[in-house]
């Protein structure tokens, strides 16, 4: 079985930043910026398993969170060193490997994942 965990803070809001890609207009009018509805990683992960259940993946795929700073991450150095590193929330693992830091849409992840996960 494949394993995602999503990391990051259960009640704190997902933001996303500018990535400095300079691709504002002349008025500032910031058109590169992810358009992603401000949630939770906690309701992030369910929308990841509803999409893993959609694709009819749960019997390969297991989606869980953990919060960082209510679980033992020992075992997840790779991961504690980018939070020390103040990386943006979730990080997302896939078989203990990171994947994805950052916001990002359930289905697209899944639909890019599909190869990884089968």
């Amino acid at each position: 079985m494949n394993e995602i965990i999503l990391f990051g803070e259960e009640e704190s809001p997902i933001t996303s930043s500018c990535s400095s890609c300079s691709g504002c207009d002349d008025n500032g009018d910031h058109k590169c910026t992810v358009n992603i509805p401000q949630i939770t990683c906690r309701e992030l992960t369910k929308q990841l398993q509803d999409s893993v259940i959609k694709a009819s993946l749960q019997h390969k795929v297991s989606v869980e969170f953990k919060d960082i700073y209510k679980e033992d991450l020992s075992e997840y150095q790779d991961v504690k060193t980018l939070i020390n590193m103040s990386f943006s929330f979730p990080i997302l693992t896939v078989n203990k490997k990171i994947k994805y830091m950052g916001p990002f849409d359930a289905d697209t992840l899944l639909s890019d994942l599909k190869e990884t996960l089968e």
